[in-house]
């Protein structure tokens, strides 16, 4: 008889390990199992010995949704982490980037040739 326990991960159920910085995906691993994901999830690999065997992911959405889901909130929460880091760096102040960003969309409005009266 087969004992249907599985012994968690002494890391816990997940952790980010890194980067990989010649194909640009992100390694998490969810339980015991490593795996490579794009930043929108619309790729995904499993990695046993340095070796990558591609996934159907519309397969694995619907066999492991709970997995998909928590490999898409840890890479989504790793890019915008990475984002706040870039930013903080940025000689950019935040301040300017802010007011950019409300008046962004008024410069891009008018350069599509889209003029309208404002009441």
């Amino acid at each position: 008889m087969m004992n249907a326990y599985v012994r968690p991960h002494p890391d816990g159920f997940k952790s980010y390990l890194g980067k990989n910085q010649k194909t640009g995906l992100y390694i998490v691993r969810v339980g015991w199992t490593v795996y490579e994901m794009n930043g929108n999830g619309s790729v995904l690999y499993i990695v046993k010995n340095e070796d990558t065997i591609p996934l159907d992911v519309e397969k694995f959405k619907t066999d492991r949704p709970k997995i998909y889901a928590a490999l898409l909130s840890e890479v989504q929460f790793q890019r915008k982490k990475q984002l706040a880091i870039d930013l903080q760096q940025s000689n950019i102040p935040s301040y300017d980037r802010k007011a950019y960003k409300k008046t962004a969309w008024l410069y891009r409005l008018l350069s599509e040739g889209i003029y309208f009266k404002l009441i």
